[in-house]
């Protein structure tokens, strides 16, 4: 396959996943549209039109909204636990004993929700996706109606708790690893049937095609 065939499963799987497909049925149509892009030189975007038209067509009752929003969601609070995680840590090496405060954790929050806005829109900008679907009336209203929120919150200085530095760097690490376990579980692992699996490499999101094929 050409680099631009690779490019195009890779954004297939993406698509896909933010459909809410499972990841073994996720692997399966892969890997058939793989197939045909092997046995036939042709360009993928002309055929098939957008990675993301295509996931659409491809999920039909696969997708299940509900799952696609508890799995943004789940990635939005593993982010946000982090970054409260990281707020501890630094916090903790700047003073002892550490002072929790509501300003403190607003802070985290904020860049936790910045970090989310700016994966999506460099998402949809490297696979050629219009913003549309996420820069709508709504979408701008709870933004900025949340920025103004948390940026109040930011200069409260209201203490929640305080803690020894050892306590405190303890607790951060235990944020940030909660943190980044729950985005892994959040991403489904794909599956590849028997025959495909030299598309395993794909299952990385943006992993070029290996030089041997």
């Amino acid at each position: 396959m050409t680099d631009e065939q690779w490019r195009y499963l890779t954004q297939l799987i993406r698509a896909l996943d933010e459909a809410g497909v499972r990841g073994d049925r996720i692997g399966e149509l892969v890997a058939e549209l793989a197939t045909h892009l092997e046995q036939d030189d042709f360009d993928p975007v002309e055929e098939f039109g957008a990675p993301f038209h295509m996931a659409r067509e491809l999920a039909g009752d696969e997708s299940l909204v509900p799952r696609w929003v508890r799995t943004f969601a789940v990635k939005a609070v593993s982010v946000v636990i982090a970054m409260i995680g990281a707020a501890l840590a630094v916090a903790a090496m700047q003073s002892d004993p550490t002072q929790v405060t509501v300003g403190l954790l607003a802070n985290a929050v904020a860049f936790g929700l910045l970090i989310i806005v700016l994966r999506s829109y460099l998402a949809r900008r490297l696979d050629g996706r219009s913003l549309a679907s996420i820069v709508t009336p709504g979408s701008i209203a709870l933004l900025l109606g949340g920025s103004v929120v948390v940026m109040w919150l930011s200069y409260s200085e209201i203490l929640i708790a305080t803690w020894s530095r050892p306590i405190a760097i303890v607790i951060a690490v235990g944020f940030i690893v909660a943190g980044l376990g729950l985005a892994r579980l959040s991403t489904p692992p794909i599956r590849f049937p028997d025959h495909a699996q030299h598309l395993r490499p794909l299952r990385q999101l943006g992993r070029r095609q290996p030089a041997s094929r």
